[in-house]
């Protein structure tokens, strides 16, 4: 239950306050909408590829509960 309760929290936050921040042109400059789209893309790849090894050594391991926490 916990993670579907702050699952929507983290999307809130993530979408509209840091966007709304991270696209201001006076800092980022006039292409900071398109940085923004790329890094993030890069983060979701970058978790696609590494997710699934994390997982294979949390159950290896036996550390479940630490690595949740």
């Amino acid at each position: 239950m916990w993670d579907w309760g702050s699952a929507a929290f983290n999307a809130v936050v993530t979408t509209f306050v840091f966007a709304t921040y991270l696209t201001n042109e006076d800092l980022f400059g006039s292409n900071a909408n398109s940085y923004l789209g790329w890094v993030l893309a890069a983060a979701g790849l970058f978790v696609a590829v590494i997710a699934p090894a994390v997982g294979q050594w949390t159950d290896r391991t036996g550390k479940r509960n630490t690595t949740l926490t």
